[in-house]
């Protein structure tokens, strides 16, 4: 339906997009960008989801945004793939494995700019970024940062934590790798491998439970209200998070 209009000020105008701007779902715009995020003063972080996004009635795949912070996916039909802040393919969120086999490597990786020392990176996480104990089948796993250091954790396992600091405001290519032939995940900042400062997953490589989803940037924790975790675990990413690469 057509809405009525309350004000226009466009008057029919029709202007070319400048070529330096990027399409972006969700994130605030404003008049100043600190840490890779504007202020929001022209308009805020949508506080929720983006369910179905078309252009000229064909629906948009999110592989195609710059920028995607904080989204969830969820079954085909429910939401229209929210959550990619891509690229990701050939691989679709179901592909992306973080442990279920044992004798494959897998490496995940992402490139954050942010200032906040606790934040969500990539999670399998249950809805609403629930962390709970998974079944006998598989456990929730998640990548985020504690402390402003890479941390990898497999619910109810165990934990492995890198030692450099990458929430200084500046962009940093930080990730976890499953290395089958030494048994052990691996924490990399930046292309190299950081050093570890603590290690309890003891080379243990485990399924994701089937109930979880790839979930982006969003909050994780013990409890949900009104379809969002608590943080309790790790918080929504406050910053950018511009690729993510499964297997390169």
């Amino acid at each position: 339906q057509h809405d009525t209009v309350r004000r226009n000020t466009l008057r029919g105008s029709v202007i070319a997009d400048d070529p330096e701007t990027r399409l972006t779902l969700g994130i605030p715009v404003g008049h100043r960008v600190e840490a890779g995020v504007a202020n929001g003063d022209m308009s805020a972080r949508m506080q929720g989801y983006v369910r179905h996004l078309r252009y000229n009635g064909q629906p948009v795949r999110i592989s195609e945004f710059a920028e995607a912070v904080g989204k969830q996916w969820a079954p085909p039909g429910e939401w229209s793939k929210a959550g990619y802040s891509g690229p990701l393919p050939p691989h679709e969120p179901a592909a992306v494995d973080l442990g279920s086999h044992r004798d494959k490597d897998f490496q995940l990786t992402a490139h954050i700019v942010t200032l906040a020392p606790n934040a969500t990176i990539v999670a399998k996480a249950f809805p609403g970024g629930l962390w709970r104990r998974g079944t006998r089948n598989g456990q929730g796993k998640l990548l985020f940062l504690r402390d402003g250091r890479v941390c990898f954790d497999i619910g109810w396992v165990g934990v492995t934590e890198g030692t450099t600091r990458v929430n200084d405001g500046r962009e940093h290519e930080v990730g976890v790798r499953w290395e089958c032939r030494s048994g052990a995940f691996r924490i990399t900042v930046d292309g190299q491998l950081d050093l570890l400062s603590q290690d309890t997953l003891g080379g243990t490589s485990t399924a994701d439970d089937a109930d979880t989803s790839l979930a982006i940037g969003i909050a994780v924790g013990h409890q949900v209200h009104g379809g969002r975790a608590d943080g309790s675990m790790s918080q929504q990413m406050r910053g950018a998070i511009r690729r993510v690469s499964y297997n390169g």
